[in-house]
């Protein structure tokens, strides 16, 4: 044991003003490292261990236990061994929870209100202490980790890691599997004898003390909270001697697998050169930063940079570049990133050449006191002054933090530069060689001369690859590069550097208003001679810094009128970021941020950061926009970036494309991707400049200003801009104002399926995304839905995730659309059908309504606290309050004090009231209930979609014609014909016509005279329910059995009990063919009113 220490923290200036965040650090006699943060201002406390334990301490045997680790320690402790016991507190205390798992350490992490830290830090400290690891929880949440593996099989970046997993040196636990799978932690140890339990509990001798760092956030004053941490933590155990790390000093790659180029298969579509130098540049050298140094100059994008040049000649469109990954202690890999165009690859060679060129070019400059002072400035700006993130990304930062940095650097070594070191910038120089390099080449398809055969396979996730090798004379071209092309240049003088740090002077001397207030607003007069504008302002009286945040969107009805038009307005965004990057940049880099956004609306553009030099980016910005000309090369370009994104939407996650299915229903208008998509096909240089005078014909701008700006500044700047664009447009009529982000309301008591096949072909995972529709948003309406979202949390991940391992994604939250209030369930399963994941929601929803008749009065209270002490906890930057107000203006409310008037609904909000809701508008039973559900399908279960479309086509007779309707202001495939308003869902269908159901069964059906053909014809009645309900729970669930739920006593808030099987669904259900297969037009539902 040692005794306590203290050690003062460096803490941003901005986290000294008003009511300072105090920060403390001390060391518990058992050696744990902790950093106290007192705020009492907060409403939000959190908590974060990091754990220096990771990936690379997998045994050679057991990949993937690390993570698997991390998985179980949430699933029971002997103090606490209900499995849910900590997420369930959590969760009924306006909380929430993660972990992750990196190659040196493992984080974990938690948020609650401030009044319950107490009892989550009891319940965190015993994962370090007593976790049980349950043998059921052991195989379920195998499961779990399967699940997760499942979802990166098809993403670009980790099949790009896997790739470099081979090319590693094979003695560096980097080229091993970290993530783990159902083979690494369970098939191949059962067949060599090896006992995973067993391992888990050993693998705790890496969860020592002296090894752990905690970080705790809270309202209470820090001796409260040093208390707190002491009673609760100081029997974590102190197993010394320190972890080996016998990677350390170990070259992560082999080197004979180096010089060369590798060509590798991409799920997306766009071509990317990744160039990665292992260097010895780890955190270890945080004070001096050689690597943010060579970043700085290397990924510039002004005039003279390397991104500057390809873009002159058409070869690339973005340049990324930096310390990426932190092998170690010693070792990182600095990686140039480029995404080039097709031209680009054509010359892949001459890029490569060009990139080597500036590290010549570096190297004969030497070092650089400008470039120094000005990395040196930027990094003291944005600790000093960047946005302060929120207590649960905060404490999660500083833990991680706390196990590569000094203890007094803990905030600021990320960022600050302490120590100049010219001598380690020209050393690492020397390492930037294509002999030192891994240089790879990622696309879809591989073409022309230099293509080689895809003919090696990597380890994990089966990604393809093949390998060019160069030739020694090109190789010479690159290590000592001839000449330097005259274009390249060292970065210039920043003229954004600010050096004005001051506040300004208070507009009024009386009380400040505490919300915006409008101060101009200038209506489009009868002859619509000019534009309207309005403008909102709030003078900085909370976060006392030197800081500017402003929003400005200018709406034109042109921007959602057709897919076209759409496809128009981010490519006119993009040419105006493209044309404006070489000045933004500079002022990116000197803490300001510009944002130019493609909304429905029209646009949006976003400035903020420090006040000194707003106004000076944004004239330069808008003189942009005002006189925009786009040459025909740079849309070329900017329609190919556009187009590939389209593209690329069908190789996202399946979640995504099942929100997409249930927009297409629920919006006025919405184009869907597929439709963007088509129209970009047609589209000519020539529509690009007629959409720019279209876009200006009629306009109205609005304006919100907050922060270190006074009221007579706001007001020249909308002056400037009413001078330099908008008195140059045409204004913009109340009747032609968008209408598209209306919502319309679903009809009661319909079951709305939307069935699609999964876009990617090798996916298994299938989606199912039940989206349930309340109604437009008011205080109590809002707080209800809250509540919902707070009492189910936990629960439903819990009962379909944890205990029957349907997927690793399980979740249920609010969702608001527009003002339209809603909720969701959601399961993203690799192990079980649609159909299944949707009767097992079903049979949730139905259990719910006897559970929630069981919440006490005192638990139903206590969610409630916890919902009002959330609003309580005010927005902790400048931004998100921005973001916030900006929010109440776009959705035209304008009601800034949203927070306080539900505050005031939650102080009067009962039980009775909350259950009154549920049975209104959640309940299966209800008849009010409006929903419409997505089934993505994955490869497993295609055979059902296509048997709904067969069964869909048969019913509809040999004559299926497609033609184009307008459906809900939509296009969509519309199949002509007698349509019953209920297809039968295929499972059912089976039961009836097979064979071998138990007699009884069969003459019960037969003795009501049911028989498939009369089903297709009446569809699912009360009668055939009631017979065939008992066989149900034996279908659906294809691949694997869930396993037995722990018969642990759970939690009164915690535990549901759930029917058997698949369990059935209200019926009928009534399937909307949709975008991927065809498209049953829906009745043609109306809008919401009132908002």
């Amino acid at each position: 044991m040692t005794d306590q220490k203290e050690i003062e923290v460096e803490v941003p200036a901005s986290m000294l003003e008003g009511k300072p965040k105090i920060h403390k650090y001390i060391t518990l006699p058992n050696g744990l490292d902790v950093l106290l943060i007192s705020d009492p201002a907060t409403e939000q406390s959190a908590a974060s261990m990091d754990c220096k334990v990771g990936q690379f301490n997998d045994p050679v045997e057991l990949p993937g236990l690390a993570h698997f680790t991390e998985h179980m320690m949430f699933l029971g402790t002997e103090k606490y061994p209900q499995e849910n016991s900590y997420n369930s507190y959590l969760t009924e205390h306006g909380g929430s929870c993660n972990a992750y798992t990196s190659y040196e350490h493992t984080n974990y992490i938690f948020n609650v209100i401030s009044s319950a830290l107490e009892g989550a830090l009891d319940r965190f400290a015993q994962f370090f202490i007593t976790p049980l690891f349950t043998d059921s929880a052991t195989e379920r949440e195998l499961m779990a980790v399967e699940s997760e593996n499942q979802r990166f099989l098809t993403e670009d970046y980790m099949r790009f890691i896997m790739f470099l997993k081979d090319i590693a040196d094979p003695t560096h636990p980097f080229s091993n599997f970290g993530c783990g799978n159902i083979e690494t932690l369970r098939t191949t140890p059962a067949s060599k004898g090896i006992d995973v339990r067993k391992h888990l509990f050993e693998f705790q001798k890496f969860y020592t003390a002296r090894s752990m760092k905690l970080c705790v956030y809270g309202k209470e004053p820090i001796d409260v909270l040093k208390a707190m941490v002491t009673k609760y933590f100081v029997e974590i155990p102190d197993k010394s001697p320190p972890i080996p790390q016998p990677w350390e000093d170990v070259f992560p790659f082999d080197r004979t697998k180096l010089g060369k180029i590798y060509q590798v298969a991409a799920v997306n579509e766009n071509t990317r050169l990744h160039m990665f130098w292992p260097v010895k540049g780890g955190y270890g050298l945080y004070k001096t930063k050689p690597t943010r140094y060579i970043a700085h100059i290397i990924g510039h994008e002004c005039e003279g940079s390397i991104l500057w040049v390809l873009k002159q000649r058409g070869w690339a469109t973005e340049l990324l570049a930096g310390s990426v990954l932190d092998m170690s202690k010693i070792y990182t890999l600095f990686e140039v990133e480029i995404y080039l165009t097709s031209e680009g690859y054509q010359h892949l060679e001459e890029v490569v050449g060009l990139i080597y060129q500036q590290f010549r070019l570096v190297t004969n400059e030497g070092f650089s006191e400008k470039v120094w002072t000005e990395v040196c400035d930027t990094a003291a700006m944005e600790f000093s002054y960047g946005d302060m993130p929120s207590p649960y990304r905060h404490t999660s930062h500083c833990s991680a933090a706390m196990l590569k940095y000094d203890p007094e650097y803990t905030l600021s070594g990320d960022l600050k530069m302490f120590e100049k070191d010219s001598n380690a910038v020209m050393e690492m120089l020397k390492d930037f060689t294509p002999d030192n390099a891994v240089m790879a080449v990622k696309r879809p398809s591989f073409d022309g001369e230099e293509a080689v055969v895809l003919n090696k396979t990597s380890r994990f996730y089966d990604n393809k690859y093949g390998v060019r090798e160069l030739s020694k004379e090109l190789l010479d071209s690159w290590r000592k590069p001839a000449s330097i092309c005259k274009d390249l240049t060292m970065p210039h003088i920043n003229p954004f550097i600010p050096h004005d740090f001051s506040l300004t002077a208070d507009d009024d001397e009386g009380e400040q208003d505490h919300v915006p207030l409008q101060i101009l607003r200038r209506t489009a007069d009868s002859a619509l001679e000019k534009p309207e504008i309005s403008v909102y302002h709030w003078k900085d009286t909370v976060y006392k810094v030197p800081k500017v945040s402003m929003k400005i969107k200018v709406a034109s009805p042109v921007a959602y009128s057709s897919p076209k038009s759409r496809v128009l307005n981010r490519i006119f965004v993009r040419i105006l970021k493209e044309q404006t990057n070489t000045v933004t940049y500079y002022a990116l880099i000197a803490n300001l941020n510009l944002d130019i956004l493609s909304s429905t609306d029209g646009l949006e553009v976003y400035v903020g950061g420090l006040s000194q030099k707003i106004g000076k980016l944004l004239e330069l910005v808008w003189k942009a926009i005002d006189s925009v000309d786009p040459p025909e090369e740079l849309f070329n370009t900017s329609l190919s970036k556009i187009s590939e994104d389209l593209v690329n939407f069908n190789r996202k996650q399946a979640v995504i494309h099942a929100s997409e299915q249930i927009g297409l229903v629920t919006h006025f208008t919405r184009w869907s991707v597929k439709e963007v998509l088509d129209a970009a096909k047609t589209i000519t240089h020539n529509d690009m400049l007629w959409y720019i005078k279209e876009f200006r014909k009629n306009v109205a701008m609005t304006i919100l200003a907050t922060g270190n700006i006074t009221k007579d500044e706001t007001l020249k700047t909308a002056k400037s801009l009413q001078e330099w664009y908008l008195d140059k447009c045409g204004a913009l009529p109340y009747s032609l104002y968008p209408q598209h982000s209306r919502i319309l309301k679903l009809p009661k008591g319909k079951n709305f399926i939307i069935p699609m096949k999964g876009h990617n072909p090798e996916n298994k995972s299938t989606v199912v995304d039940m989206y349930i529709q309340f109604g437009v948003e008011s205080p109590r309406l809002i707080t209800l839905v809250d509540i919902l979202a707070r009492l189910l949390d936990s629960l439903f991940f819990n009962s379909l995730r944890t205990s029957e391992q349907l997927g690793y994604v399980v979740s249920s939250y609010q969702k608001q659309d527009e003002l339209i209030e809603g909720f969701k369930f959601l399961v993203q399963s690799a192990v079980c059908s649609p159909w299944y994941a949707y009767c097992r929601i079903h049979c949730f929803i139905d259990a719910l309504d006897d559970w929630i008749q069981k919440v006490t009065d005192e638990d139903f209270q206590s969610v409630v606290n916890a919902e009002i002490e959330r609003r309580k906890d005010t927005p902790k930057t400048l931004n998100k309050q921005t973001d916030v107000w900006w929010k109440r203006i776009e959705n035209r409310t304008k009601v800034f004090d949203q927070h306080l008037k539900e505050i005031a609904v939650l102080e009067e909000t009962k039980k009775q009231d909350f259950v009154t809701f549920f049975e209104t508008y959640v309940s299966n039973k209800s008849p009010k209930r409006r929903s419409v559900t997505a089934f993505i399908y994955g490869k497993n279960h295609f055979d059902e979609i296509d048997a709904i479309t067969k069964q869909w086509k048969e019913t509809n007779g040999d004559k299926p014609t497609f033609s184009t309707t307008r459906v809900l202001d939509t296009k969509v495939d519309l199949i002509q014909g007698d349509v019953p308003d209920v297809v039968v869902p295929p499972e059912v269908l089976e039961l009836i016509s097979n064979e071998s159901l138990p007699p009884h069964i069969m003459a019960q059906l037969s003795e009501a005279g049911i028989t498939p053909s009369n089903v297709l014809d009446q569809g699912v009645t009360p009668e055939l329910t009631r017979i065939i309900a008992p066989l149900l729970p034996d279908q659906g669930q294809k691949e694997v059995e869930p396993p037995v739920a722990d018969s642990t006593a759970q939690p009164h808030l915690s535990s549901i009990s759930l029917s058997n099987g698949a369990g059935l669904p209200p019926l009928p259900l009534t399937y909307v063919m949709s975008h991927g297969g065809f498209k049953l037009g829906l009745p043609s539902f109306p809008a919401w009113n009132g908002y």
